[in-house]
């Protein structure tokens, strides 16, 4: 077992928890049934826990982590591949399902705060209930059980479902291309992150459509296998120093294409125009949705 010094604590909301038992909390947690079959993220969590009880948070960098936990390369740039920023959103999710269920009673939580991957550990809040606050309680409880009456018997905002998909991107020579292809990857999660705020239409997650990388003219079966009415395909291919980015829209049922536009730009300045291609992309798909 790794030794850690007996006065190493981390600290949240002023609570000292001890070394010893944050470890204790991490082995429960990484042996529960969220995450018993969750590997990376179990990976990603007992390093960043470990690194930082021996007072090495500071080194809990994006490059640092892709590089040791998930075994990308020297040459790995955190701009072009976004794997931990992903992984991380997971891991907050999973941490706040477990905690919101069978971990709610542990003794010790554990979170990864937004913006940063260095955990935070903390006892949870046991307030005494006094008679006013469980008047309020109960208050609240009968106007949730209301409100989601009423959802459930309304007819529903969302209108039908879009999968963005990063199409396999291939060099000149028809190489596969895996520069490209994290490009491709990061420009897709950016224009889902862009789609999710419109309540017309429910946006397959990353991790389900990150599954399905096809050609164009397979675009139609995707459809089929993740059950979307629509697909919207992202293309990057290499042209001397420039990037070509294109993105097109089929109508899965009908199997036509309902929307196409692309763009040229400066490889170099990739991270500057990523957030508004995705823009673009997003407004193109919304401007052209089937009905």
């Amino acid at each position: 077992m790794q030794a850690y010094p007996e006065d190493v604590s981390s600290e949240r909301n002023g609570q000292n928890i001890p070394a010893a038992e944050v470890l204790q909390q991490l082995d429960r947690l990484l042996g529960s049934d969220n995450f018993r079959n969750a590997g990376r993220l179990s990976r990603f969590l007992r390093f960043a826990v470990e690194r930082t009880l021996k007072g090495e948070g500071d080194q809990l960098k994006e490059y640092v982590l892709g590089v040791e936990v998930f075994d990308r390369t020297g040459d790995y740039d955190p701009r072009l591949d976004p794997v931990v920023r992903v992984e991380a959103r997971r891991l907050r999710a999973k941490l706040l399902e477990y905690y919101g269920g069978a971990g709610r009673n542990d003794p010790v939580h554990i979170a990864l705060p937004k913006g940063s991957y260095v955990p935070e550990f903390g006892r949870p809040d046991k307030p005494n209930p006094s008679p006013r606050r469980m008047v309020i309680t109960a208050f609240g409880v009968a106007l949730i059980t209301l409100l989601g009456a009423w959802l459930a018997l309304r007819p529903s905002a969302v209108s039908l479902t879009v999968a963005v998909l990063p199409m396999r991107a291939f060099s000149a020579d028809a190489s596969a291309d895996p520069e490209l292809n994290a490009i491709a990857d990061s420009l897709a999660e950016s224009v889902i992150i862009s789609l999710s705020r419109d309540r017309r239409i429910r946006v397959l997650a990353w991790p389900a459509a990150a599954t399905v990388r096809l050609e164009g003219p397979l675009m139609g079966e995707a459809g089929r296998r993740l059950h979307a009415r629509a697909i919207a395909g992202v293309f990057v291919t290499r042209e001397g120093g420039h990037l070509r980015i294109s993105s097109h829209m089929l109508d899965a049922a009908r199997r036509s294409k309902l929307w196409a536009d692309s763009w040229d730009k400066p490889e170099g300045a990739w991270p500057e125009f990523r957030e508004e291609l995705s823009r673009r992309i997003a407004d193109g798909i919304c401007e052209r949705l089937p009905r």
